[in-house]
């Protein structure tokens, strides 16, 4: 990739410096300076970088040219004068230092050329084309050069797109100082973000976002203590195969913990938090990750749970009359269900004090009135697990009820109350009331000063997610990881 950075105010200079850097990616070999001027000597190998310590000399087919201009129609205003230009200057170029050899290549060639072929019949059999590059080449041209506008090209945003492989030749011509970087800057791949530091507003961090879930996964970054899958992201769009019931938010009661207290949400429930009161006051938290509750969102009610314990020998006729179903773990861990039985006493020596045995038992607890958790739906579509209300019971070993119901804590709320950034504040709304207002796969926003833009592989076909004429802010959206 080749930077050039010109002003409009003299064209003629801006289709000279372009039209000689397109001379020499063309045919490999350095003709002109930075200026356009011709050499007095030509300088081989000028496709040639250094990447990870090994130098790659490249054969394209193919070149772009991506120009920022705050003009729509800059780029097909100077296309033919472009075209004149570099036809001229091969001609000059030929004149002194003898034929220019170009690559002889087919219409389905996608990448580089590993070799070079010659062949006279198609030097200088170059193309300009302002369309995508997927319409495919013309059979006849041995090179083409796609003229590209509105597309910003940043490292990694490019990724899966067809263009991507083509940073080595590319130029990118800044006509309105957006780029941070010196002018003659060459580099086998785009700039980076945060390089457009001048002109051109990008916001500093990727921001998560899937067709799927929205900004959900991404509003949690910015809450304390939320529990992170262990595993790359799956969304699951059905985490479990049990009947779900919707309830009114006003009929329920919640049990909630204390993050900071250092003792996790399993451990709580076996050290028998069901056994008190529910708490007077919602905290709005997930009981499992600590994820917000906001709109929508699931709620378990535990209606049983197994207990083991051990208890004073002499207790369990009181506990047989409670749990009919009692199970004693003798030291064997043989499981013994125990009838009714009268315990004799024993013979106690005069002086000696009687021991009391103790004994392990297991049954079933049943709770006849609600004992009610707030759930995420965080936890149930987003920590990459096969079925979270199984994981859920099998860890705090309890029977599980699911409903759905409405939290009066909106996600505009979750997000005014997060902790991130003004700026991110803004943008997360925005994302949301765009895919609200007209679907996840087609959105359009009516703040024109925000720009979206995928980093890494998509899963809509869209390059660019929101078309805005006026952006000033651009965000990355990250969906590298997302099935």
């Amino acid at each position: 990739m080749k930077l050039i950075i010109e002003n409009t105010s003299d064209i003629s200079r801006l289709v000279k410096k372009v039209a000689g850097e397109m001379v020499n990616i063309t045919y490999g070999e350095t003709y002109f300076d930075d200026n356009g001027d011709l050499l007095n000597a030509k300088i081989p190998n000028h496709n040639t970088y250094t990447i990870d310590s090994v130098e790659y000399q490249i054969f394209p087919n193919i070149g772009i040219l991506h120009v920022l201009a705050s003009v729509e129609d800059f780029v097909e205003s100077i296309q033919h004068l472009l075209e004149r230009t570099f036809h001229e200057k091969s001609a000059a170029a030929a004149a002194k230092f003898g034929p220019l050899k170009s690559n002889n290549v087919t219409n389905t060639s996608t990448q580089y050329l590993t070799v070079t072929h010659t062949n006279a019949a198609f030097i200088n059999k170059v193309m300009f084309d302002v369309d995508d590059i997927t319409n495919g080449l013309d059979p006849t041209a041995n090179f083409v050069w796609f003229l590209k506008s509105g597309d910003i090209p940043i490292s990694g945003v490019t990724k899966g797109r067809s263009d991507a492989i083509y940073s080595l030749s590319s130029i990118i011509l800044d006509t309105i100082g957006a780029l941070s970087l010196p002018n003659g800057y060459r580099h086998c791949d785009y700039p980076s973000y945060c390089h457009y530091a001048k002109g051109l507003k990008i916001h500093p961090d990727v921001i998560d976002y899937h067709p799927s879930y929205g900004i959900h996964r991404e509003l949690v970054k910015h809450y304390p203590n939320v529990m992170q899958p262990t595993k790359p992201l799956v969304f699951a769009l059905k985490p479990h195969n049990r009947p779900v019931t919707l309830v009114k938010w006003e009929w329920l009661q919640f049990y909630s913990i204390n993050p900071d207290s250092g003792i996790s949400a399993i451990d709580q429930v076996n050290m028998g938090l069901f056994d008190t009161s529910p708490n007077e006051e919602v905290t709005y938290k997930c009981f499992i990750t600590n994820a917000p509750i906001y709109d929508d969102c699931y709620v378990f009610d535990i209606i049983s749970r197994n207990i083991r314990e051990n208890i004073k020998e002499k207790d369990l006729p009181a506990y047989l009359e409670r749990y009919p179903d009692l199970i004693v773990h003798h030291e064997d861990d043989k499981k013994t269900k125990i009838a009714p039985r009268v315990i004799k006493r024993g013979v106690i020596k005069r002086g000696t004090l009687a021991t009391e045995k103790t004994i392990c038992i297991q049954y079933v607890k049943k709770y006849d009135t609600p004992r009610c958790i707030l759930v995420s739906p965080y936890y149930m579509h987003l920590m990459d697990m096969v079925s979270p209300v199984d994981t859920f019971e099998n860890l705090t070993e309890t029977s599980v009820l699911i409903y759905r119901t409405k939290s009066p804590v909106t996600i505009d709320d979750a997000i005014r109350q997060s902790s991130a950034s003004e700026e991110t504040k803004k943008i997360l709304t925005t994302l949301y009331d765009s895919a609200k207002n007209t679907g996840i796969r087609e959105l359009s926003c009516a703040d024109e000063t925000i720009k979206f833009m995928y980093h890494g592989e998509k899963s809509i076909s869209s390059d660019l997610l929101l078309e805005t004429p006026g952006y000033e802010t651009i965000v990355m959206l990250e969906m590298s990881m997302h099935k």
